[in-house]
């Protein structure tokens, strides 16, 4: 039987590593995949969910390959993409896995926490299904915010084909249900990676800042930039295993409890004991 699938990303569902990686998963003629994703870029929205205002749903028929696709375009962030696929849109699809991405940019240490591609399969993780995010490094070293994922500077196909031994592990022995791996692709020629590497989320991440613009009213105007900074390197950590050329795998949970800061508190003397 077909393993099903749900994709979506934070690029929006026209974006080119969500329709390559659809390509590469049809190709392969095992799996029953559905795509629920967003209209528009949700870049950095992080895991936030529509509550003030209705969200908008079409369908859209993707053709892939000569296969027809059942897709949806969700008016929303990535998590009601999930949350609408699965509660909604999808009730009897019952998915095996979610698959987010592929990202146009590294998701790695601290930029996770504002990731729409990783909040995508966060929410399939939180709904029951284990999650796999995917991400492709920019083309050069020197991240900056706002780089558009077009062009040749982003091998999709070779990111799709790398993914894929990924997705027949994790399909081949289920991960728990609380799990999402966070997968990023070194942007180089395939004969160029190192192999895969399983990693833990870092604490390296932007240098950001708000640059002053000339205002068009009355109001200060500003635009967020900044640079990535690594702060450490050791290949153990996300994002210095993605420099030195490894497809970096972070394992990730449903918990930001800290055991360290709990040790930390339980010397305070206002807790009972």
């Amino acid at each position: 039987m077909a393993a099903r699938i749900i994709i979506s990303n934070d690029d929006g569902i026209d974006a080119p590593g969500l329709l390559i990686l659809l390509e590469a998963l049809v190709a392969e003629d095992r799996f029953d995949i559905r795509v629920v994703a967003p209209a528009e870029n949700q870049s950095a929205v992080g895991h936030g969910v529509t509550l003030r205002r209705p969200v908008f749903v079409e369908p859209r028929t993707l053709d892939v390959r000569g296969q027809k696709i059942e897709g949806y375009v969700v008016h929303g962030t990535p998590a009601d993409c999930l949350i609408l696929g699965y509660r909604a849109l999808l009730p009897d699809f019952a998915p095996q896995l979610v698959i987010s991405g592929i990202n146009s940019g590294r998701n790695v240490s601290h930029s996770i926490f504002y990731s729409g591609t990783v909040a995508a399969a966060m929410e399939g993780a939180i709904l029951g299904v284990p999650a796999i995010a995917l991400s492709l490094a920019e083309p050069d070293r020197k991240l900056t915010m706002g780089a558009p994922g077009v062009g040749n500077a982003w091998p999709y196909e070779m990111a799709a084909q790398v993914s894929l031994p990924l997705i027949h592990q994790a399909l081949a022995t289920p991960l728990s249900n609380l799990a999402v791996l966070n997968v990023n692709i070194p942007n180089l020629p395939r004969e160029q990676i190192k192999g895969v590497r399983l990693t833990h989320q870092g604490q390296s991440g932007f240098e950001d800042q708000f640059v002053e613009e000339p205002s068009v009213d009355h109001r200060r105007m500003f635009r967020l930039t900044g640079q990535f900074v690594h702060r450490t390197d050791s290949v153990d950590e996300d994002a210095a295993a993605l420099k030195e050329g490894w497809i970096s795998v972070t394992p990730l949970g449903l918990t930001m409890y800290s055991e360290p800061l709990a040790a930390e508190l339980s010397e305070w003397n206002i807790f009972t004991r």
